[in-house]
């Protein structure tokens, strides 16, 4: 896996990319976002000389490399959701969406591993864009794990890359999914995005347990201790 550190750079720097822009006429804000997200599959070389010319570095300080490639897969995805009418989005109960996330780990040669995760919602979300998703994830560990892998060879930088195409790998399924297997043809389309946030044994995002906290105070119902604060009044 190869990637570009201008991110890094940047901040090391203190550099807004709307300053870089405007020092460097040759390039475009777009072009300099884009390279900083590596959400490109290429840069020109133009782009790289002329940013390691305003950074003052070299190419090989540029680019961060790891001899390792990564390809996710799923499979095996069950759902049990409803709708209210026919237009409105699926919406899916706390536990009833499950699938499998395969990460197969390519090295040199040959040499290659795959990890499974057996993954299931642990509140109760919609498939449109805008709901939140808490994911879950339980890895069927057979020797060296993906967290061991996780912890001791990636980087920061990668890991920031590796989180966000697995979370977008698991978006565009579920939408794939839900517009396969829908008599209905009002479905959010597959540009849309949901606000996953995953738990697992190699990586749980920051305010996954805030949000889970949330989702917990706002479906518990009352109880007869709810009825009374600390100066016996009602709380609505």
């Amino acid at each position: 896996m190869i990637r570009n550190r201008l991110a890094e750079l940047l901040s090391e720097r203190k550099l807004k990319i709307s300053r870089v822009a405007n020092e460097i006429p040759n390039l475009s804000r777009n072009t300099i976002t884009s390279t900083a997200q590596n959400s490109g599959k290429m840069i020109q070389l133009e782009t790289i000389n002329s940013l390691c010319k305003y950074l003052g570095i070299t190419p090989g300080e540029f680019f961060e490399y790891i001899p390792y490639d990564l390809e996710l897969s799923i499979d095996d995805i069950k759902m049990d959701g409803q709708r209210d009418d026919y237009d409105q989005p699926l919406t899916v109960d706390e536990g009833k969406m499950t699938f499998t996330l395969f990460i197969k780990l390519l090295g040199k040669s040959t040499q290659q591993y795959t990890y499974e995760y057996n993954v299931t919602n642990i509140t109760k979300f919609t498939i449109a864009d805008g709901f939140s998703l808490l994911l879950d994830f339980t890895e069927n560990i057979d020797g060296y794990s993906f967290s061991s892998f996780w912890k001791d060879t990636v980087t920061p930088g990668f890991k920031a890359i590796i989180q966000e195409n697995i979370k977008e790998k698991i978006s565009n399924s579920l939408f794939t999914f839900n517009n396969d297997n829908s008599p209905y043809d009002s479905i959010s389309p597959l540009s849309n995005r949901l606000n996953i946030l995953m738990r697992s044994n190699f990586y749980t995002d920051a305010d996954f347990d805030s949000q889970l906290k949330t989702y917990a105070d706002t479906t518990r119902g009352y109880n007869s201790a709810d009825f009374f604060d600390s100066t016996n009044d009602l709380p609505f």
